[in-house]
């Protein structure tokens, strides 16, 4: 098994179905920046942190005050919390900046993690409804659905699926391949490592199973890291 991408441009032709797409974007920008106004509260008013588990159960309180959030998905509003959350873990850990308000023409999507299905050139997105989409290329049909974000472009929405899918018989011819042609130029090049010293240096420069290793990728058509 192995996870493939796929993205869809939705045929949205209901004025109502585009106005909740609209809404489910604002609802998931508004929740992960009251997190984020919550978190700078907290540490600098009274040096408390909270955590994703916290923020979480406090969305039954904030749906009493925004009564509209109860028409959104609580995946969706959860997945909010759950990108806040990583985005501060990463910022702790040096590997990203601090996380910043999602401002309204940047920031046009949501996230479900289940619950979407996918029918021939349909499309069911939870609390949404049924859309049609473009069907540049099929999902195989023993896919397994994982998440999927929802996103407004220039030109449209557009759904983008990660799916769980089989390795098929042209993934294992290729492959194959690959290895096979691998496997014959490093038995052609055996030869060169004759003339190398005990620590495997030769007199073309760079190691001997290092050359071997850069003719393979070549031949196989690997781009090299």
């Amino acid at each position: 098994m192995q996870l493939r991408r796929y993205r869809y441009k939705l045929k949205v032709r209901s004025k109502g179905k585009e106005q909740k797409l609209w809404k489910f974007a604002g609802a998931y920008r508004l929740i992960y920046n009251l997190g984020l106004f919550q978190r700078e509260f907290l540490w600098w008013q009274r040096r408390e942190r909270t955590t994703y588990a916290k923020q979480c159960a406090e969305l039954v309180e904030l749906k009493k005050e925004f009564s509209w959030l109860c028409e959104i998905h609580s995946q969706v509003l959860q997945q909010a919390l759950r990108d806040l959350d990583r985005a501060y873990r990463n910022y702790f850990a040096g590997r990203a900046d601090h996380p910043k308000l999602k401002k309204k023409n940047n920031h046009l999507s949501f996230r479900y993690i289940q619950g979407v299905k996918i029918s021939g050139n349909r499309i069911y997105l939870p609390k949404i409804g049924w859309f049609r989409i473009f069907l540049s290329r099929e999902i195989p049909k023993d896919a397994e659905i994982g998440e999927v974000t929802v996103l407004k472009k220039a030109d449209g929405w557009y759904a983008e699926d990660t799916s769980l899918v089989g390795i098929d018989d042209a993934d294992i011819n290729a492959a194959k391949v690959i290895l096979q042609r691998g496997l014959a130029i490093l038995k052609s090049s055996t030869a060169g490592l004759a003339g190398s010293d005990a620590r495997g240096e030769g007199t073309g420069g760079g190691t001997a199973f290092g050359q071997v290793y850069e003719s393979s990728l070549v031949e196989a058509g690997i781009p090299r890291l």
